[in-house]
């Protein structure tokens, strides 16, 4: 059985040091797109976290979420729900072109359907 960490955000050394250090296998995390805007993660940062992560020692297992402006569109039937898929199909080929196993997606109901925060 393999044991990975999951970084959130945190890409920085320390983190990856210390995931090396309590001997989990590999990491996944929610990093911050290169380009936020864009609506994807491009393939040369993909291909750059995968660099870092193996050099030390680690496997990158994959994305952990996509950031809710990516996603909320296509989730609710919202205008621009296309182009969003769009930008979804394009970080798919792109995970699977870095060699990153997993994307993990929780479309998790109670997130995007509410009447009221208070």
């Amino acid at each position: 059985m393999k044991s990975f960490l999951n970084l959130g955000a945190d890409w920085s050394s320390e983190r990856l040091k210390f995931a090396t250090q309590i001997g989990v296998d590999g990491v996944v995390a929610m990093p911050a797109p290169a380009d936020p805007d864009a609506g994807f993660y491009d393939l040369e940062m993909l291909l750059e976290l995968r660099q870092t992560v193996e050099s030390f020692g680690l496997e990158f297992y994959g994305i952990r979420l996509l950031p809710w402006k990516w996603t909320y569109k296509w989730q609710l039937g919202l205008p621009g729900r296309d182009k969003q898929l769009e930008n979804l199909q394009k970080t798919v080929r792109y995970i699977g072109a870095a060699e990153t196993p997993m994307l993990v997606y929780n479309m998790h109901a109670l997130r995007q359907y509410r009447t009221s925060s208070s």
